[in-house]
């Protein structure tokens, strides 16, 4: 993205509506990261490279536990 980062972006997305479930794709996010972001609300990642199948399983995963 050309004017934020993805956890700059993870959190202004989490300020205008707290409950939206947030997909963060990566290929460079460290894994302590990745725990931080978690804590604070993020429902899924996916490491790129990626395939459309890998997408498809973790939309799924994090709409269905959306349901619950």
């Amino acid at each position: 993205m050309p004017d934020m980062h993805g956890r700059e972006c993870f959190f202004r997305i989490k300020d205008i509506r707290s409950q939206i479930p947030v997909i963060l794709a990566s290929g460079f996010l460290k894994a302590e990261d990745l725990s931080d972001l978690k804590a604070k609300g993020l429902s899924g990642f996916i490491q790129k490279p990626f395939t459309s199948a890998e997408l498809s399983r973790i939309v799924s995963k994090v709409l269905l536990k959306g349901m619950e």
